[in-house]
């Protein structure tokens, strides 16, 4: 399988860090940004759903590819802010992109890891059912499910959905995946079937709210990061040297910057970050990265690790070579 060219959507709205001064403080502001690298997100306006995001990518993607709509087999969409909670939502894409009836839509709920395990999904379609193209849509608004008032994750989310077309080819991609359910708890949002929450007419308006806690997920992160990338690598035959890029899951700068230091990376020649304008995007991050910090470096042979890690508790990553994936200029909705 082979990744044929990738669109990214943000909105159009940017939040710069200074607006949140009167909410938190000068000084909260400041270790903010300097812990996670982030200083402005795009936040998506009433009205506007992920979906939107990745419909406005989808339609960049077709109109730099000249993509013959019939040619999509299947269509993926990740995300963790669907639509609806019923129906799902990528049938109600497909319609909207104007794929062929008999396309193969799937949902999948996941947030730091839908790149890398929709890349996964898709290979596994290519490979099971004999599909030829797959549409790979991913991305979240996760700014309608923060706390406004919680420092911790509305100074850390911003939203962005990305589009991404696969082919099947000779390639064999390498994936390493793993899960821990026992740390499902670490990033969360209560709401749901589970706690009767969505049946409930008391449903406190704090349930809503996605919550984390960023010191399990950096001991996470560190614990199980480094050495399923050195397995990689082993496996692959590759030594750092040999990769081009290492495309982390742009959870903030702060982990970033120790899973570099612990596989002994240069930050600033190996580890591309879009954080810096965007924010924590989610499963959108690592395409986002790769538009907006990669693009004139990928109409040559690369070699590419790419990392997601995060929500679950999920860890994920995939080889990648490429001869020339075609990234498109960012898309503002």
């Amino acid at each position: 399988m082979k990744i044929v060219g990738i669109a990214a959507a943000v909105p159009k709205e940017e939040v710069n860090a200074e607006s949140f001064v009167n909410e938190f403080g000068e000084e909260a502001v400041s270790s903010s940004t300097k812990n996670t690298g982030i200083f402005s997100w795009r936040r998506a306006a009433s009205g506007i759903c992920t979906s939107d995001l990745a419909y406005n990518a989808a339609e960049e993607l077709f109109a730099k590819l000249h993509v013959e709509r019939s040619s999509i087999d299947a269509l993926i969409f990740v995300s963790q802010t669907a639509d609806y909670m019923i129906p799902a939502t990528s049938p109600i894409l497909q319609k909207r992109l104007g794929l062929k009836d008999t396309l193969f839509t799937l949902d999948v709920n996941k947030g730091c890891t839908g790149y890398t395990d929709g890349l996964l999904l898709a290979h596994s379609l290519m490979k099971g059912m004999g599909f030829k193209r797959i549409l790979l849509l991913v991305g979240d608004t996760l700014s309608k499910i923060v706390d406004s008032s919680d420092k911790g994750t509305c100074l850390l989310f911003g939203d962005a959905a990305a589009a991404t077309l696969v082919e099947a080819d000779s390639q064999e991609l390498l994936f390493f995946v793993g899960r821990d359910g026992t740390g499902s708890e670490f990033i969360h949002q209560k709401i749901g079937y589970r706690n009767e929450l969505c049946c409930d007419s008391l449903v406190k308006s704090s349930d809503l709210n996605l919550m984390i806690d960023g010191a399990e997920i950096f001991n996470f992160t560190i614990k199980r990061i480094p050495s399923m990338i050195k397995a990689l690598l082993e496996v692959k035959g590759w030594q750092i040297s040999d990769v081009d890029a290492f495309v982390f899951h742009q959870a903030n700068k702060f982990i970033i910057k120790h899973l570099a230091r612990k596989i002994r990376l240069d930050v600033d020649d190996k580890v591309p970050m879009s954080l810096k304008r965007f924010g924590n995007t989610s499963s959108a991050s690592i395409p986002l990265t790769l538009v907006t910090e990669m693009r004139w470096k990928l109409s040559k042979p690369v070699k590419l690790i790419l990392v997601g890690f995060g929500v679950g508790l999920a860890w994920s990553s995939v080889a990648v070579e490429s001869e020339n994936i075609v990234l498109c200029p960012l898309v503002e909705v």
